[in-house]
């Protein structure tokens, strides 16, 4: 990337600790803890809201074109059981294309056509890829009016997640986000996507900066501003990538988002390290999932 901007700093990127298992005590160990995994039921199928499969249609940006583009496009997947929505996972500069300037045609026409037959959608926006083809996930004006950004050895750029200007443009973004589908009853969920490499909450194919709880949480709270009336979905790795940052940091991260009544993603399920290293269902901290369960939804992503 050989663009100028007057804060880009060249950067060359940490250790890369993302993967790291889970450094917290597990529940299994804490008095009390009953594992109900015997009593599963894998063969009935029953529809629940907010319950099902999910297709990841936008993976990610628009710039590529997992997994879409291979699928025959009269094919609606009717005879998919319990296929509740589609996941459209997405770049800020997908959609604010030029200084507060918004096209929204791409997301509002995949919208109009699948809702048509029934579907639902999950949404995540990013900031950044782990894909020098795709430097502009956090819009190019951005860096231009002065927000600081890290130019790596591959030539892509990555944003300062707390950088102010970053940060008030984000909000301004995020503003208008809120206003178009906020409380709109086709939307399943938002994530938490601001943050981290495809909006996953660490910063791994990228610096592998590691920042504090209070940037996370002020992500956290961006989101659950202007979407009040929707489920926002907090991601494990905002904690599991960093236990550097120390079990009491992370709680107070895990604690806020369990306050703004967030939902739970986790991205990596059957991953192949975490295959090896975190047993039979492959999380690494599967006692978060308890913080959030109850008032809702928890996504499960399956290695892709």
């Amino acid at each position: 990337m050989k663009c100028d901007f007057p804060n880009k700093v060249d950067f060359t990127p940490f250790k890369n600790n993302a993967t790291q298992v889970c450094l917290y005590k597990p529940l299994k160990d804490v008095k009390g803890y009953q594992s109900l995994h015997l009593l599963e039921d894998d063969k009935r199928i029953i529809k629940n809201p907010h319950k099902g499969w999910y297709w990841h249609y936008i993976d990610n940006s628009f710039k590529r074109g997992q997994y879409r583009d291979l699928h025959n496009s009269n094919d609606h997947l009717e005879d998919f059981p319990c296929l509740n929505h589609l996941y459209l996972r997405f770049d800020w500069g997908d959609i604010e294309i030029e200084d507060g300037i918004y096209d929204w045609s791409y997301i509002d026409a995949i919208m109009n056509q699948w809702g048509s037959y029934g579907y639902h959608f999950a949404l995540r926006i990013c900031t950044y890829e782990g894909n020098a083809q795709i430097p502009f996930a956090t819009p190019k004006f951005v860096y231009e009016k002065g927000a600081r950004c890290y130019s790596l050895p591959n030539g892509n750029l990555e944003p300062d997640y707390n950088d102010p200007i970053f940060l008030f443009y984000l909000e301004r973004f995020l503003a208008k986000a809120g206003e178009k589908f906020n409380n709109n009853p086709l939307i399943e969920t938002i994530d938490v996507g601001s943050f981290g490499t495809w909006g996953e909450g660490h910063t791994a194919a990228g610096t592998n900066i590691q920042y504090s709880a209070d940037v996370i949480i002020k992500h956290m709270e961006l989101h659950s501003k202007y979407f009040k009336d929707t489920f926002v979905m907090f991601n494990d790795d905002f904690v599991n990538s960093c236990w550097e940052r120390g079990i009491d940091e992370n709680m107070r991260i895990i604690s806020r988002a369990a306050e703004l009544k967030m939902g739970i993603d986790d991205d990596s399920v059957q991953v192949s390290c975490y295959s090896r290293d975190c047993g039979y269902t492959s999380l690494r901290s599967p006692w978060i999932f308890d913080y959030f369960n109850k008032h809702a939804p928890v996504t499960l992503e399956l290695e892709h």
